[in-house]
């Protein structure tokens, strides 16, 4: 109440102060309206404060008294087992913050305050565990610890004999193995390790199981057969997994040389020729073993016996040139080789032969007798020839009837060039037709390469696994064997076996197979979709991707295809090829295909190695039982629409391969 008073105080001052200043600042323009701007009193001290009129925008400075503090409720702190409770407060005044806090609370610090709960530290194997009781406000505890003894391993063994947690580490040929048993207590993973002789003393039936083997010599890693005069070998290698251990464990005496054979003639003897024969001298042989390739020359005392002489070759090797005659006009030449098969050989060969060469005539401008012929007339030429004496006249025919036409312009032909044909021009000298000589001048008598196919020839029916075309001939040049596939036809439809009984047909034709994919929607005992069913269709499957609007559903048929009584539109899956239409006699079809963007497909292109041919026509209707092919275009369809003029089954199929 005293805070109050002083602040009022303050206030009515201030008033006077204002009030004063006013008048005494009066003038006959202004009463003067003052408003605080700034300050730099605080909520314990003061300070002085610019103040300006609201009214003329003059300004003056004065003391400004202090604040005093203005406490807000902030928030209330609840008591706990240690501390008091209390409200606090915060002055709101601009850089201020000062708190106080107000209605304390006793502190609950008396046994029935705490709230203990129990802290648990579990004992392992190794270490001993304990049980704490703390607080789950303040965190202190009662300070009463109940310990917990540790555990112990835990090696499941039985005596050595036990299996569970047990390692065996096997041994081999030569060193014992162990056996290692795990402590199973949870989260230890300590081991123990026994050995072959621990197991022994301790009498365990295990021990034979990690006891060293030895080896086992029964695998022939390598035999080496004796020969005439090297010993053979044998090497057995242990049998044992893993171990590589060898050891030679037999030997064999050499066998000896075999040079003769009972009852036999010197013909038959096994002879190797030591000293070759050459076209006019003996060689010589000597006899080898049977069994190896020892020569008896080789022995330290050889034995004529075993020797033999090879008879001359006869055969001439001719390799060493003697001379070189050149071919002239009328003759061969050839080269003279000299036989280098025996240095006592004088035979000689000649080979290489290089046909004559012929006269080479050369007119003799200088001897014309009648003048230069022409295109039109004839006249004598003599001629000469250059390699020797030889001479004759009206050597060249071509030349001596005057073939070589001037009159004629480059470039005006009579037939102009074809696909495979030069050109042709007319000689304006002779009137002779003939055929353009093609040269840098005269580039446009070149054949021009271009084939014009319009003659029609051969027609190839189509089949189903094939399109069907007219084979189109060349126009340009009767000479030209080019041609054209052209006037392509839709491939015929398949011509379909039995249905099989797991919904599969195949064209007796070309081996096509196609899979009913209503039915495998459809048939359950195949567990292929487990969303829906025929008990329970849904027209938008996220197993199995296949979206249709399901008219009904016909039965009792197992292939359960859907039925078209009104309108019924499939979304089709990759590889759908064949859509069956099932109706009565009579029954007509309207069938729309859609590509994956919702557009009607009216044409298809047909492709042949890749290259657009044609365009074929899609089918719009049907009538009866029918097959509508849809292969050609299954990677453009997104869904087909089928209106039948009275109840029908429309089955989809999808090619197997």
């Amino acid at each position: 109440m005293k805070k109050k008073l002083i602040i009022a105080m303050i206030v009515v001052s201030m008033l006077i102060c204002v009030l004063a200043a006013c008048g005494g600042n009066k003038t006959p323009e202004c009463s003067h309206a003052w408003e605080k701007i700034d300050t730099t009193a605080t909520c314990d001290a003061a300070g002085t404060a610019n103040f300006k009129c609201s009214l003329c925008q003059a300004t003056k400075t004065d003391v400004d008294p202090a604040l005093g503090h203005n406490f807000q409720f902030t928030e209330t702190v609840k008591a706990t087992c240690k501390t008091k409770g209390y409200d606090t407060y915060t002055c709101s005044n601009a850089n201020c913050g000062a708190t106080e806090k107000r209605n304390e609370t006793k502190v609950d610090n008396s046994p029935a305050g705490h709230k203990y709960v129990a802290d648990v530290q579990e004992p392992t194997c190794t270490k001993s565990g304990h049980t704490d009781m703390i607080c789950e406000v303040c965190g202190s505890g009662d300070g009463n610890r109940e310990t917990l003894p540790k555990l112990g391993h835990t090696y499941e063994r039985a005596d050595y004999n036990g299996t569970d947690g047990r390692t065996i580490n096997l041994p081999n040929c030569l060193e014992n193995g162990t056996i290692v048993y795990k402590c199973t207590a949870e989260g230890c993973g300590e081991t123990v390790e026994y050995t072959y002789e621990q197991l022994v003393e301790a009498e365990s039936e295990l021990a034979d199981l990690v006891k060293a083997t030895g080896h086992n010599l029964t695998v022939d890693y390598e035999i080496k057969e004796a020969t005439c005069d090297v010993p053979g070998y044998k090497i057995s290698a242990c049998a044992n997994e893993g171990c590589q251990y060898t050891e030679q464990t037999a030997t064999y005496a050499p066998l000896g040389h075999t040079y003769t054979r009972e009852n036999v003639t010197e013909a038959d003897y096994n002879y190797l020729v030591v000293v070759d024969p050459t076209c006019i001298t003996d060689g010589v042989k000597w006899v080898v073993c049977d069994d190896c390739d020892h020569c008896t020359k080789d022995d330290e005392t050889p034995d004529t016996k075993y020797q033999a002489a090879v008879p001359a070759t006869g055969v001439h090797v001719c390799t060493q040139v003697v001379t070189t005659i050149d071919p002239t006009c009328t003759e061969d030449g050839y080269t003279t080789y000299k036989c280098t098969a025996d240095g006592n050989c004088n035979a000689t060969e000649n080979r290489d032969t290089v046909t004559a060469l012929g006269h080479n005539f050369v007119l003799e401008t200088d001897k014309l007798t009648d003048g230069v012929p022409t295109c039109k007339t004839n006249g004598d030429w003599p001629y000469a020839c250059t390699r020797c004496s030889a001479t004759t006249v009206n050597y060249n025919g071509e030349q001596n009837t005057g073939a070589v036409h001037e009159g004629y312009t480059i470039g005006t032909y009579k037939v102009g060039p074809t696909c495979i044909s030069r050109a042709i021009y007319n000689c304006s000298d002779c009137g002779e037709d003939f055929e353009a000589y093609v040269s840098e001048a005269d580039p446009g008598a070149n054949p021009t390469g271009v084939h014009s196919c319009t003659i029609p020839g051969k027609v190839v029916d189509p089949t189903c696994s094939e399109y069907g075309y007219t084979i189109y001939g060349c126009s340009l040049d009767d000479n030209c064997t080019e041609i054209e596939h052209k006037d392509y036809t839709a491939k015929t439809a398949h011509t379909f076996g039995a249905r099989t009984t797991d919904g599969t047909i195949e064209c007796t034709e070309c081996n096509a197979r196609y899979i009913d994919q209503t039915t495998v929607i459809y048939r359950e005992e195949e567990n292929l979709c487990n969303v829906h069913s025929k008990d329970n269709p849904d027209p938008n499957c996220s197993a199995c991707g296949i979206g249709v609007e399901i008219i009904g559903i016909k039965e009792p048929e197992a292939a359960h295809a859907l039925v078209a009584n009104t309108a019924t539109t499939t979304e089709l899956v990759d590889g759908a090829a064949l859509i069956e239409l099932k109706g009565e006699a009579g029954t007509t079809y309207e069938i729309v295909v859609y590509n994956k963007s919702g557009v009607a497909i009216t044409k298809y292109d047909v492709k042949v190695d890749g290259e657009v041919v044609d365009e074929l026509d899609v089918p719009t209707s049907a009538t009866g039982s029918t097959i509508i092919n849809i292969t050609e275009i299954e990677k453009e369809v997104g869904s087909i629409s089928i209106k039948a003029s009275t109840d029908a089954t429309v089955v989809y199929y999808v090619s197997t391969k």
